[in-house]
């Protein structure tokens, strides 16, 4: 109702998307058993305008949790096409593989805009909040990346000031 608070608002439509979200991966459970997404695949959400919340349609975003591609490919094209269908192509949906590590520096200026939109679905996992799926394997992903950050975190906080630095000089 328009005199419902905006809090009140934004848990409901991110329920919403939460129950949409794991219907579509109860669905490929369904359609496809032999895959066993249940073991293979975690899906975990992101907001990006509040940490932990989604709202729709178009902070529907989410990461998709797997050791490899090949683990459940035909739940994975399922789930990526029919998020794209229900949110009208404005959900961002990614993959993260559980031990691949997250390129931390700026390869390109010239491509500085896809650069940083790479580092900033990285970061976003740290803030995601898990959904459905196998949680061990999303927990894994988030140390993997943390402990990526260990070892790597002046290399990524360069070229989050290289992208700084280059937004605001145009």
């Amino acid at each position: 109702s328009p005199d419902e608070p905006l809090e009140e608002k934004m848990a409901a439509h991110a329920k919403l998307t939460d129950e949409i979200i794991t219907r579509i991966y109860d669905k490929a459970n369904d359609l496809y058993p032999e895959e066993r997404i249940t073991e293979t695949m975690a899906l975990g959400v992101v907001g990006s305008q509040a940490p932990r919340e989604m709202t729709l349609p178009s902070d529907s975003e989410g990461r998709i949790i797997m050791r490899k591609k090949t683990d459940a490919p035909k739940s994975l094209e399922f789930i990526f096409r029919e998020v794209s269908i229900i949110f009208d192509g404005k959900a961002e949906w990614t993959l993260l593989l559980v031990d691949a590590p997250v390129p931390m520096d700026v390869v390109s200026k010239k491509r500085l805009e896809k650069e940083e939109k790479r580092l900033i679905r990285a970061t976003q996992l740290l803030s995601a909040r898990f959904l459905t799926g196998n949680r061990k394997l999303f927990e894994e992903r988030i140390q993997s990346f943390d402990a990526q950050l260990g070892t790597e975190g002046k290399t990524l906080a360069q070229a989050l000031i290289k992208i700084w630095n280059h937004r605001f000089k145009k």
